[in-house]
Parts: structure tokens; sequence; C-alpha cells
């Protein structure tokens, strides 16, 4: 099938592909602007579209999904490292770095029983699938041009490559920097998605349900930071101090 068909069944899709993509606690959409001249567009469209259809015939029980949020447990930050070292190992020197994001990544905060990591890489196209599969990943496509999708049943981990520079690795952390910082906004979160919990029976809806949150708390983050830098007086050359 041509890349220009598959792009417009997976349109018809989007949805459905975006939900089986934001099951787990993160920030993120599809972009929907293919490159047809590009080799690579039509193996992702592909990818879309059996994903798109195998959600839309229940196959993946997204719409189904039972929505089990546990109070904060200590051992999530411990279960990280262990994951961690294995996934830069198999990423070897295309990895830059390894992030504990999500709900799980915030002391205090009651989440999904799952590890969400953000690994950041060079070039997202010298990813070794076959290493990560080695240690028990299974590859669920493409989510973005520079983004690719993981997931480990026994420990739960969802892992999330992206190419630096991707914007959606800043926005991740930020949100998760908040929350880490801000009682407040983090109880919030917490009885925000217990609520949530209660009244959605599917992973689209709980997550399209948290969008507003998260996004005025990066809205909080970025006018925070942009006041920080506003407040900063710059000294004159005199008295500025010069670390070695």
């Amino acid at each position: 099938m041509e890349a220009a068909a598959l792009f417009t069944i997976a349109s018809l899709y989007q949805a459905e592909i975006i939900s089986f993509f934001t099951i787990s606690d993160t920030i993120g959409d599809l972009e929907w602007k293919p490159d047809f001249e590009n080799p690579k567009t039509k193996e992702r469209l592909d990818t879309l579209v059996k994903i798109a259809l195998k959600v839309a015939s229940s196959e993946l029980n997204v719409h189904k999904e039972i929505i089990e949020i546990i109070p904060y447990d200590l051992k999530w930050p411990q279960m990280f490292e262990s994951e961690a070292k294995p996934i830069q190992q198999a990423l070897g020197d295309n990895c830059l770095a390894v992030h504990h994001f999500g709900s799980t990544s915030v002391p205090g905060l009651s989440a999904k029983p799952k590890i969400d990591i953000l690994a950041v890489v060079k070039q997202i196209g010298s990813i070794d699938s076959t290493a990560l599969e080695k240690i028990g990943f299974e590859s669920r496509g493409e989510v973005i041009p520079t983004g690719r999708y993981y997931c480990k049943e026994s420990p739960r981990v969802h892992l999330h490559v992206f190419e630096e520079r991707n914007p959606l690795i800043a926005q991740n952390l930020k949100f998760r920097d908040w929350l880490r910082t801000h009682e407040k906004d983090r109880e919030a979160y917490a009885a925000l998605k217990i609520k949530l919990a209660a009244v959605h029976t599917d992973g689209m809806s709980y997550c399209r349900a948290k969008t507003e949150f998260i996004n005025q708390i990066i809205a909080k983050a970025d006018s925070s930071i942009e006041a920080s830098k506003g407040s900063r007086v710059q000294l004159p050359s005199s008295q500025q101090r010069i670390n070695h």
C-alpha cells in the first residue's frame, strides 16, 4: 500500500493510536506531517496502521483497561535504577541519558504501578532493538519521528526513547521536577488521578482528562523559569566569580 494511503488510514484512527501511546503518564502527541519522500515514512505508517486496526478490533484491549492508582512505593526508585543500567548498556554509545519520569518518579505521589523511563539518544535510527529485546523489552513502534516506545511486563516498565533536542524530553522532565518540589500541586494531581480512575474505564479518556492539569503545571514551570531569568542581576566583570 502506498504511503499516502496508509497515512489516510492512520489519520482516521489518530485518537486510538494516541491512546495506545499515552496509556502511561506521559506528555505528547503524534505528528501528522509525514514526509512522503522519506523512505522511512511508509515503514512508520505501516506500524501505526497495524496498531490502529488492532485497537479498533479490541485486540489490545486499550479501551478496557482497569486503571489502578496505588500509594507511592519506596521501591520505585530502586526499580528504576535496576532497569537503567541494562538499558544504557543496550543502547551503547548512542545513549546520552536515562531518566526516571512519570508519576512513579515523584516521591509521595500515588501512581499506576509501572516505571516510566525516558532515554535520550544521539540518533534514533541507530537504536539496537535486538539488544533491548534481550533484556525483556518489546518494541511498540515509532511514537513520533524522533521517538520509539518499548514495554516490559515483569517488572512493568515503559521505555520511551527520544532523539536529543526533542521538545518532549524537556516537557516531561519539567512536569516531573515541578511536582517533586511543589507539594500542593503534587497532592492536587494525586487527587485528580484517583478521581479520574474511578470514573474512566479506558486509558484514552483517562489521559485526556489529565491534559488540562498537565498543561497548567508546565505553564507554571515555564513562568517560574522566565521569572527566575528576569530576577538575575548581572555583576560587573570585576565581581564575577570564575570557577575552574
